[in-house]
Parts: C-alpha cells; structure tokens; sequence
C-alpha cells in the first residue's frame, strides 16, 4: 500500500496493495525532519491492536506464541498457572468476522497446557482468546495476522528527484530532511505502507492519523487527493 495522505485505492494485481495518499507541506521553504512514526506506526494506522494477555483472578494466563501471525499460519496457545487437570475451554474470535475456533483442553498436574491451530486463509487483522475455566476463572489473549512490511515517505533530492542510483523518489523508512529532501509550501509528501496476504476482491479500510504540527511548527496543513503530487 502506497501511502500519500488522503487515502484513495489504487488498483494494482497480484502484488502488495499500494494506496496513495498526501499531505500538503507548510513551512516556508524550509524542512522540518518528520518522523515516520508521525502517522502512527502500524497500531494506530490499521486498527491493528498488538498482542496482549490478562491473566484470571487467580493468575492463570494463556498466551500466542507470536504476537503477529501471516493468514493461514499456525497458532499456538499456551496456558500456565490453571488447577491440575482443570478442564479449560478456549475460543478464539476474529473480531467484526464469523470465524472462530473452539476447544476444549486438560491443564496438567502442573497447571500448563498448549493447544495449535490453524488461521482461516484470509486478512483479518484482530483475533480476541478468551480460556475459562471452573476453579481458574477467565483469561484472555489478543494477538494479530496483519504483517506490515514496511511504512516509507518519498525522499526527493533537491525536490525534483536524483537523477544516479535509484533516480526519482526513494523510499526510506526515516526522516525527510534538508540532506535528503527540498519540500516547499503547497508541495505534497508522498508515502506509503506495504500490506500483504489480502484475500482476492476483499474489500478493506485504512484510518490516517497525523500531526499537523511539530515543535510548535507547522509541518503538515491538511490531506490531499492521492494524485495530488
């Protein structure tokens, strides 16, 4: 997904979706280093909520073995701190979908088990787990299968692109500053965020959010159209 601030799909094929979005630069003539995190990393950007665990009232937890997982990948749950041989009962919700995955464990003499099991194939991006059982209580889980490769912003040279290397924009995942970039007011920054493992003809939202000062400067005016620069 190519990012230029006001979100517009671009139709691409088989490859990483690219959406375009821009943001109209104000500061006179002079540039102001931008954070990519300005936009907000990948949390904030997609919905995307990043794995967590609360344990139960008394201490009992289960918890994914990766906090971020590709469509279709493996999952494993684990369980510390239930009743001997306490019979757990697990669900696994993709949150605002229909899938969902049940079952029903056996903790150990020690109080732990471990239960796999597949994604469903297609983008969701959050998934809620919640274990109970009758003498440990409650505990959830969230974890996520969106992988962000990466979230870039157009480094432009002397503003009209480098004309050796990589000649027109180059994408780095960093700030555009005076060494790297020339953006004067009225221009528009040019970034992007690669998202991959999309379900074919799916349909998705992404949700910009930005800072329109820094340093008690202004640095981003308002959002433009995708094709804006």
């Amino acid at each position: 997904m190519e990012g230029r601030f006001k979100g517009n799909h671009a139709s691409g094929g088989a490859g990483p979706r690219d959406r375009q979005v821009a943001a109209k630069r104000r500061h006179n003539k002079r540039m102001i280093p931008l954070l990519a995190a300005l936009v907000a990393l990948a949390a904030v950007l997609f919905g995307v909520l990043p794995s967590s665990a609360g344990p139960s009232l008394t201490g009992a937890t289960i918890a994914s073995d990766k906090a971020d997982y590709a469509p279709g990948a493996t999952v494993t749950l684990t369980g510390a701190g239930w009743g001997p041989n306490e019979a757990v009962h697990i669900t696994v919700q993709a949150v605002g979908e229909s899938w969902s995955q049940n079952a029903d464990v056996t903790a150990s003499g020690g109080g732990g088990y471990t239960y796999a099991f597949q994604l469903p194939v297609f983008f969701v991006a959050n998934y809620n787990v919640t274990a109970s059982g009758a003498v440990s209580g409650t505990a959830t889980a969230t974890f996520t299968d969106l992988s962000i490769g990466t979230y870039d912003q157009c480094s432009n040279d002397d503003g009209d692109g480098y004309t050796t290397g990589d000649t027109g924009c180059r994408w780095i995942n960093g700030n555009l500053v005076a060494s790297n970039s020339t953006y004067h007011e009225g221009d528009a920054t040019v970034q992007r965020v690669w998202l991959t493992d999309f379900a074919p003809n799916s349909q998705h939202s992404v949700t910009l959010k930005y800072g329109t000062t820094k340093g008690g400067k202004h640095a981003y005016d308002f959002l433009t159209t995708w094709n804006y620069s």
